[in-house]
């Protein structure tokens, strides 16, 4: 679908079991088709050659054309996926089945490792509980982490045996280990086993990979030397999003790209070299020359051969990058650009990734003149418990009434003495409902405040008297609460939608449905 339609409709699923999914999934194959004659028949040009050009030599180079003629694409973080992520493959996949093809997954690998946190639910009635992979370094991207030592994995395994993460999980993560050497992997393969055992399948392709392409560099250096026109475009883009939605944070859903002395342009892409940190690409063009850097340093400076070939200047810019040791990454903006032009015949996001394409579309679609390729979104929701939001909005409402009952305690002891507490305190009560009437009448009569506050206070010395025969009431209510109290606390921990979808099987996973 386009941003401007259903994206803006399109939140996340509360209810256990519910799929969120847009546009409607019957018309997800017509759309495929639409995209396919859509950028087949394109003007759009990138360094000289049509957008058609471009797909099919990033199809050739990435060696994947005896797997697929139609692409159906999705992607994420290389993290444990929950529910909200797997549903975007469960979606890809059946949509594949169709197409007699297999859904490519790209692995975000040029980003920074967020978050490494198995999350899982030991055994029904137990809080979910979490454990997170060691990582040494956490400022360079995730495609230059490796696997943790030896002893650190063998300690993080430990953790979580003491913590009652399930045995299937811990053996699947500890074969992986002997079969990878990067953290991205390493996280892929433990995904994969439990996706494949639920008939869940697809290809990897990291986003490391991904940006040697030619295609790749065709796309980053033809907006490197359009860079004023790119930020432009990319802020206007955030400004109408901004307007749009009522956001007047600036830094929100994206900072702007950066603009220096009206020369040197940033542009949505990272640079670093290997293991560094990364940093946002600079860039400042004249006819003859770019200069790359990284906001402080000059990491690179390319002369332009206008007399050569487009796609000589790409091989010339792509050697000179190599040479220099130098990593080009697209961020979130231009990878879903990448992705949708360059790529996919259809592409499924999450519901973040497409709230973000309501950036992308406008942005393209100025830049290069264009019409955007449809997209589709969706996400889902599993508890551990099926009847979780009902038995916790059933616990709310107890201990609710239980606070209620707690203040009242104080203001009206009365009503929680005994039959014969009440006979032998009458005349302490009796005083008690006189001062009340007159704290009513002097209200009527809009008395002074201190006559009326020697009033209160009459009646506040009461209620202290008669409270203190209403203690051992007032201790059982006490641990009531707090009992109610506890039992909420363990219903809320329960409504985690970020629980390792490994842990929920292969029936539950099967319930979930688009239509």
């Amino acid at each position: 679908m386009k941003s401007s339609e259903n994206t803006l409709t399109l939140k996340t699923p509360r209810q256990h079991g519910q799929v969120a999914i847009a546009p409607e999934y019957h018309t997800l194959l017509s759309n495929m088709k639409q995209n396919q004659a859509l950028l087949e028949s394109s003007s759009m040009k990138v360094m000289d050659h049509s957008i058609a050009f471009w797909r099919r030599s990033c199809r050739k180079e990435l060696n994947l054309l005896d797997h697929n003629s139609t692409w159906i694409i999705t992607g994420h973080q290389a993290q444990f996926f929950h529910c909200g992520i797997i549903i975007k493959y469960l979606l890809a996949n059946q949509l594949a089945k169709a197409t007699s093809t297999t859904p490519i997954n790209l692995v975000v690998d040029s980003d920074l490792p967020k978050d490494l946190t198995l999350r899982f639910t030991p055994k029904p009635s137990t809080p979910p509980l979490a454990s997170s992979i060691p990582i040494s370094n956490t400022t360079i991207p995730m495609e230059c982490q490796s696997v943790p030592t030896a002893s650190e994995f063998q300690q993080w395994i430990e953790s979580l045996k003491k913590i009652g993460c399930p045995e299937n999980i811990i053996e699947s993560i500890q074969k992986a280990s002997h079969q990878t050497f990067s953290l991205p992997e390493l996280i892929m393969k433990v995904n994969h086993e439990f996706a494949n055992s639920f008939g869940i399948n697809w290809i990897d392709l990291p986003i490391s990979a991904l940006s040697e392409t030619q295609a790749f560099y065709a796309m980053a250096l033809d907006m490197i030397l359009r860079a004023k026109e790119v930020t432009e475009y990319y802020n206007l883009a955030l400004k109408n999003y901004r307007n749009t939605h009522n956001i007047h944070n600036r830094l929100q859903p994206l900072p702007d790209l950066a603009i220096e002395n009206n020369s040197t342009f940033e542009l949505p892409f990272w640079i670093f070299k290997k293991d560094q940190a990364r940093s946002a690409l600079f860039a400042k063009t004249t006819p003859e020359k770019l200069v790359l850097s990284n906001a402080s340093t000059t990491e690179l400076t390319f002369d332009i051969d206008k007399s050569i070939s487009s796609t000589t200047l790409i091989d010339s810019f792509r050697k000179t990058l190599a040479n220099a040791g130098i990593q080009l990454r697209p961020r979130a903006i231009a990878l879903s650009f990448f992705a949708r032009y360059f790529l996919s015949d259809l592409f499924i996001h999450g519901i973040g990734g497409g709230l973000y394409d309501q950036i992308t579309d406008p942005f393209a679609s100025q830049l290069y003149e264009t019409t955007p390729p449809t997209f589709a979104c969706c996400s889902a929701t599993l508890y551990p418990s099926a009847t979780i939001l009902e038995d916790l909005q059933e616990t709310k409402d107890q201990l609710q009434h239980l606070e209620y009952q707690q203040r009242d305690f104080r203001y009206n002891p009365q009503r929680y003495l005994s039959d014969s507490q009440q006979k032998k305190l009458s005349d302490i009560m009796h005083q008690r409902s006189t001062y009340i009437e007159q704290t009513k009448a002097l209200k009527a009569q809009q008395a002074p405040a201190k006559q009326r506050k020697e009033i209160f206070d009459k009646i506040h010395q009461i209620n202290t008297e008669l409270f203190k025969h209403c203690h051992q009431n007032y201790s059982d209510l006490q641990n009531q609460l707090t009992a109610t109290a506890n039992s909420y606390t363990l219903l809320e921990s329960y409504k985690n939608r970020e629980l390792f979808f490994g842990q929920f099987g292969h029936e539950a996973i099967k319930r979930l449905k688009f239509n």
